[in-house]
Parts: C-alpha cells; sequence; structure tokens
C-alpha cells in the first residue's frame, strides 16, 4: 500500500523528503503528510489545493474531510491569530477508561502532574506489602503508560517527564509508580483542553535544553530534557534518560544539548527540503556555563577527556560552521527544565505556560 500511494503522490509532481519519508512537497508550496491512509493537503492556493485532494478520490476510494479539525485524535483549532492543536477528546477517552481507578478522589484537585522532586526506586518491589503487590497485579499499568505516551508525545510536552520515568516501571511496576499514575490522570482530568499552540508571522525557530544530574536512583544515569519552539509553540520535545552516567553536571548538560542540536539539525533539514532557508544561527539556550565553555574550547583536558567523542560532534555545529548559537540564560527561565525534573506548582505553572501557549494550565 505504501509503494502504491507513494508513487501515486509522486505522479501528481510531488518530491518525497529524504529526512523524513512521510513528508512530500511540490513547487512553492505544496505539501503533503502522509500517515498510513489518513492525508493532509496544505498549499498556497486554495483551488490547487482543492484540485490536488479531487486526484486521490478520483483515483483511490477515499472520503475529502474539508477543512482540518481533527487528525490522528488530534484537534485543530484555527483562527486568525492562531493554530491550537489539543487532544481533549482522547484525555475524555482515557479518563472514561480508567475512571474507575479515582473513586473515591473526586473532589481531589492536582495541579502538577508528579508530585515534586518524586524518587522511585525498583527495589521497592521487594519491600511492598501482600495487600500493594495485589493491587499492582490488578493495575492496568502498561495501558495507562502507553495510552499516556501518545498523548506526551504529541501535545502535552507539559506530562513528558513524568510519563517517561513512569514508563521505565512498565516491567516491574511498584505501588508507589501506580500511585503516581493516578496522580497523572488527576492532572488530565483538571487540564483536559491544554494543548500547544502557535501564533504570529515568523518562523523564529529556537531551543531550550537542559539536564537532571544523576536524577535515577536506580541507574545513577541522567535525564535530557529539550524544547524546541518555532512559530510561538513547541514542535519538537524530549525527556529521556540518557545512555550513559554522567560524571558531573556539565557532562550532563553537554550530553543533552548534543541531543537538542541533533533534533535542530534535522529540523533545518527538513526546512530546506520544503523551501525554507534559515540563514542566522539557531539559538540553543542553555544555563550550564560550563558545558557552554566545553562547547568553545576543542582542547581535552582532565573533567572532559573521557566524554564520548560523539557528544564532540555539536563543536562543529556550534564554533565551526556556526549552525547553532549556544547562549546562556538563568535557571529560573530554563523551560526544558520541565522536562527533567517533577517541579513545584510555581515552576511548572510558568513554565507550562511558555511551552504550551495557553493560559490554562492550572
Amino acid at each position: 500500500w505504501n509503494k502504491n500511494i507513494v508513487e501515486h503522490i509522486k505522479s501528481l509532481g510531488f518530491k518525497q523528503c529524504v529526512l523524513d519519508n512521510c513528508l512530500f512537497v511540490k513547487g512553492n508550496m505544496y505539501l503533503i503528510s502522509l500517515y498510513v491512509d489518513d492525508i493532509l493537503v496544505a498549499g498556497s492556493n486554495r483551488e490547487e489545493v482543492e484540485n490536488i485532494k479531487r486526484q486521490f478520490t478520483k483515483r483511490y476510494e477515499m472520503k475529502d474531510l474539508g477543512e482540518l479539525n481533527y487528525y490522528l485524535g488530534m484537534k485543530v483549532t484555527r483562527t486568525q491569530a492562531s493554530i491550537k492543536l489539543d487532544q481533549s477528546g482522547y484525555v475524555r477517552d482515557i479518563l472514561d477508561k480508567y475512571g474507575y481507578l479515582l473513586a473515591g478522589k473526586e473532589g481531589k484537585i492536582v495541579n502538577t502532574p508528579m508530585e515534586r522532586d518524586l524518587k522511585l526506586r525498583r527495589t521497592e518491589s521487594l519491600s511492598m506489602t501482600t495487600n500493594q503487590r495485589a493491587y499492582v497485579k490488578s493495575f492496568p499499568y502498561q495501558n495507562i503508560v502507553g495510552a499516556l505516551l501518545y498523548l506526551a508525545l504529541n501535545t502535552r510536552p507539559d506530562i513528558s517527564y513524568a510519563v517517561g520515568v513512569l514508563a521505565r516501571f512498565n516491567t516491574n511496576p511498584i505501588f508507589r509508580a501506580c500511585k503516581a499514575l493516578i496522580r497523572v490522570l488527576l492532572y488530565l482530568k483538571a487540564t483536559p483542553t491544554v494543548g500547544i499552540k502557535f501564533s504570529g508571522t515568523d518562523l523564529n525557530l529556537f531551543a531550550f535544553s537542559d539536564a537532571d544530574w544523576a536524577g535515577d536512583l536506580d541507574s545513577r544515569r541522567s535525564t535530557t530534557g529539550y524544547v524546541v519552539y518555532a512559530a510561538g509553540g513547541p514542535i519538537a520535545w524530549q525527556s529521556k534518560l540518557q545512555t550513559t552516567v554522567a560524571v558531573s553536571t556539565m557532562e550532563a548538560e553537554y550530553m543533552a544539548a548534543f541531543g537538542a542540536i541533533q533534533e535542530l539539525i534535522w529540523l533545518k533539514g527538513v526546512l530546506r527540503e520544503i523551501g525554507i532557508h534559515l540563514v542566522d544561527p539557531i539559538t540553543l539556550h542553555m544555563d550550564a556555563k560550563s558545558a557552554i565553555a566545553l562547547a568553545k574550547n576543542p582542547m581535552h583536558h582532565k573533567r572532559s577527556k573521557h566524554i564520548d567523542i560523539k557528544y564532540h560532534w555539536l563543536r562543529e555545529h556550534t564554533y565551526e560552521d556556526g549552525t547553532i548559537h549556544l547562549e546562556h540564560c538563568i535557571t529560573e527561565d530554563m523551560v526544558a527544565d520541565l522536562m527533567t525534573k517533577a517541579l513545584a506548582f510555581d515552576l511548572h505553572s510558568k513554565h507550562g505556560k511558555n511551552i504550551t501557549g495557553n493560559g490554562d494550565v492550572v
């Protein structure tokens, strides 16, 4: 099927992007985004867009659903000033399916997805009581995590850290992790319509990266967090446990910057393929002066000579060809902090609003 549909799209004069095989571009500028058999068409001329859609309905048994309102479970709300994406319907479906777990907590309202500085350990499974073990055994842990991952990856960066941490316990859930999942559900119940919003007339591509050093108590690995913005809203974000142990905050931050720059280089390449050429360096905001200094200084010394050579790739794109500009920001303004740890309400609310662009983050 994929081969057939791709051949048809190419026959309409579209070129398949190399960096994203599900994206096709034609002229200046018509775009097709393909997800199995769900197709989005966008362009600079409405009549040509309608003509492209007719070419699909002639060849295949398809429905033209008109102007975009829903796509892959995401609601699209467009105004003259902004475009908002949210999954409020998907959130309601999750709450309807697992709402029985919230019995007795109907009046409880939580304003963060995870208790501040919550730390969980896999060894807690050894000390669970008989009742706790029975509770965990009957708890649909993997099902809930799977449902929340789709939400966190698409429109809810504010729950990315919590879901990422809890996903680490998929194979062997512990009692406190189950309770933490219930808190995420309560948070979603209080914030069902939160999404991501884009506005303005400029692309204005920039990013934040951060790391929580040795935050995982089992492996002592750090968490990478980054958020990439364009048109006033986030277009990419990540909260992920690093693959190796960092021996210092500087190293953890350096590795986090590596992940963010990989994303930025890929995005810049995709934009180039669709005809958008960025001339100015892309700014990556970091709150670690030591990591910025290491990127500037190519000399190896006793504090950095052990760092895997692949991470020094970022120097080529920062201080050699100038693709990325590293800029220091104060910790209080580090939006990616939301991706690396469970924050108190004031910081979670501040960064959550900055990430989503919504005023309704409670």
